[in-house]
């Protein structure tokens, strides 16, 4: 049980990490004082569970998504878009295993659910209706660009550029 709590206050420690380390992408763009890792999770669970209480689906589960979606940066840190051409880092689940590797089960097992549902270019995260909830529908009648685990990514525009929403199913 101490192994088990030492393992997690490190892990707490690492993901506080993330206020420290700023998002590479808007450093190379040249912006002098960029947000942090954690200001972009905090604003995207924020974003996310607006987008998705107006889509019907659960707002909840969509902010907490947002708040875990990248941890594993404390570890492969937020390699810029062009980087990626170049470098291959480890998928997200390895480095989550990795981060929650000997702490208590229930904050294991939650931390590799969140991993588990994948990115949206990976996969799409199910994010379920509260019941009693109809599913919003596409007013554009956008098509249908992707589908996994129940939710799908849709585009208000018939090429795929403009508006992309993620609808629960």
């Amino acid at each position: 049980m101490a192994e088990e709590l030492s393992r997690l206050t490190g892990l707490l420690y690492e993901v506080g990490l993330l206020k420290r380390y700023k998002r590479t992408g808007w450093l190379v763009a040249g912006v002098r004082d960029p947000e942090s890792i954690a200001d972009h999770s905090f604003r995207t669970a924020i974003i996310a569970s607006v987008i998705t209480a107006l889509e019907g689906g659960n707002p909840e589960r969509a902010a907490f998504l947002s708040l875990f979606h990248d941890t594993q940066e404390t570890r492969v840190t937020d390699i810029p878009y062009i980087g990626k051409r170049y470098l291959k880092a480890a998928p997200n689940e390895e480095v989550t295993a990795d981060q929650v590797r000997g702490v208590p089960e229930p904050v294991a097992e939650m931390s590799t659910s969140v991993r588990g549902a994948g990115r949206l270019g990976g996969g799409v995260p199910r994010i379920d209706r509260p019941p009693g909830r109809p599913q919003a529908s596409d007013p554009h009648g956008g098509p249908q660009r992707g589908s996994t685990d129940g939710a799908r990514l849709e585009s208000s525009s018939p090429r795929g550029r403009g508006l992309v929403t993620l609808v629960a199913s």
